[in-house]
């Protein structure tokens, strides 16, 4: 389970929706990570101080110790779920939440049915607000790599690798249509497999643009890609032992693999990737400039760089002002507030895939541009 994994099943368990199958991978991942267990606390840490901010900010309220006691729970059952604010930043905020909960419950009235609408909203719009900053993060990282190609032959394979990465990231962050492909004109290569898995006859097929054909046993499946081929038919491809990537490929035993400036060339098409790929580039790179031993010294060092970058991106805290959805949710009706939450949860399992989605995409951003720094300047 990753970071970003965890912290959708940590507001999945806030919310009592955490599958039986989730609970130990979480708890596994909380063991072995100090941030989000920390981030655990904190929302715990949160929901307790917003519940005493609430009841010190009724003090002064005429109404019976029963109602008061009744509107906090109400209140802070609304707000203390997937709070966006860590509990360690500020009493001060807490305050000026439960301070706005209270006027709004004491002046407008709400409803269980508004309350549940307003911290919905208050949610979803702090999750498009971390998606924008996760890409003008990514696109920052992105502008730097692809400036860095200036330092390198355009025939290189470290540029190689950059064009390809800031290309798919670049079409992946915006979902714009690709870039044309570069003319590789003779790069393109056909990859093709003909074996015997398990007892059966398998043939597998890439083509120059990308496309993947298998044909078995009174079946053939079409794919747009080696990646695409194996998410929509991972059954068949482990029957068959089927896997790879784009120009790398296995079935049973066989194995064929393209030339890396041709493999590039399919992962550009098909807007893949191959996290083997920046390493084989690398170390084409270095060939002729280090010894082996300096070599692999220099590419271990590469490989953490990368993957304390990777790791390093995490999802910013965003804080959305209550006293905005307030007035967005002020004189809505109980059946109406019903039917917009539904709306704004579908609106919000979208948004928490485009968010994981962003923070991988943000990762990766994060590694080509350390992959940049260590080949812009020729050594």
């Amino acid at each position: 389970m990753t970071c970003a994994e965890a912290r959708i099943a940590i507001d999945a368990r806030l919310d009592g929706e955490l599958g039986p199958d989730e609970g130990p991978a979480l708890e596994a991942h909380l063991a072995a990570c100090a941030d989000c267990a920390r981030e655990v606390e904190d929302r715990r840490a949160f929901s307790a101080s917003l519940g005493g901010a609430l009841r010190r900010a009724l003090d002064g309220v005429e109404a019976p110790r029963e109602e008061r006691a009744r509107l906090v729970e109400r209140l802070a059952a609304a707000s203390r779920r997937r709070a966006v604010l860590p509990a360690r930043l500020a009493a001060a905020a807490v305050l000026a939440i439960a301070a706005g909960l209270v006027a709004w419950a004491l002046l407008g009235g709400p409803s269980a049915e508004q309350l549940a609408l307003a911290e919905k909203i208050r949610l979803s719009r702090s999750r498009e607000v971390q998606i924008e900053r996760l890409q003008d993060e990514a696109q920052a990282d992105l502008a730097f790599a692809r400036e860095s190609l200036a330092s390198l032959k355009a025939d290189d394979p470290p540029a190689l690798v950059l064009n390809v990465g800031v290309s798919n990231l670049a079409r992946q962050l915006s979902s714009g249509p690709p870039p044309p492909a570069p003319d590789r004109g003779s790069q393109i290569q056909r990859v093709a497999i003909a074996t015997t898995v398990n007892g059966a006859a398998v043939e597998l097929v890439q083509t120059g643009d990308g496309r993947v054909k298998v044909t078995l046993p009174h079946r053939t499946l079409d794919a747009p890609s080696m990646t695409e081929l194996q998410r929509r038919h991972p059954d068949v491809c482990a029957k068959w032992s089927i896997e790879g990537n784009e120009g790398k490929v296995r079935v049973g035993k066989e194995a064929a693999v393209v030339e890396l400036p041709a493999r590039l060339d399919l992962l550009f098409r098909t807007g893949a990737w191959d996290d083997e790929v920046p390493w084989d580039a690398y170390r084409d790179w270095m060939q002729g400039r280090f010894n082996p031993a300096e070599m692999e010294r220099r590419m271990k060092e590469m490989q953490e760089r990368w993957r304390r970058a990777a790791e390093s991106a995490t999802v910013p805290v965003v804080t959305v002002d209550l006293e905005d959805v307030m007035k967005d949710v002020r004189g809505i009706g109980r059946q109406e507030a019903d039917e917009a939450v539904k709306r704004v949860e579908e609106h919000m399992k979208a948004l928490e895939r485009r968010l994981k989605e962003m923070r991988e995409l943000r990762g990766r951003a994060k590694g080509l541009r350390v992959y940049a720094e260590g080949v812009k300047k020729p050594e």
